[in-house]
């Protein structure tokens, strides 16, 4: 598992991440990163990941549909 913004992985999900709710099989890709989940509780890496991640989803919305 690379960098996060060049994890094949995590590019898979922000291409899928479009629609709402984001498809159980979208969430999957997510599952290597769970153990992650915690830092972004922290401002500096949760804007990081939404810069990442936009425009297609938030931070909290992957949480939300895919862990809730």
């Amino acid at each position: 598992m690379g960098p996060l913004p060049t994890d094949p992985n995590v590019a898979a999900f922000k291409q899928c991440a479009g629609v709402s709710p984001i498809p159980a099989n979208c969430c999957l890709k997510l599952v290597p990163f769970i153990q992650f989940a915690d830092c972004l509780q922290l401002p500096k890496y949760k804007s990081m990941a939404d810069s990442f991640l936009a425009p297609a989803v938030t931070v909290d919305r992957a949480l939300k549909e895919c862990l809730n």
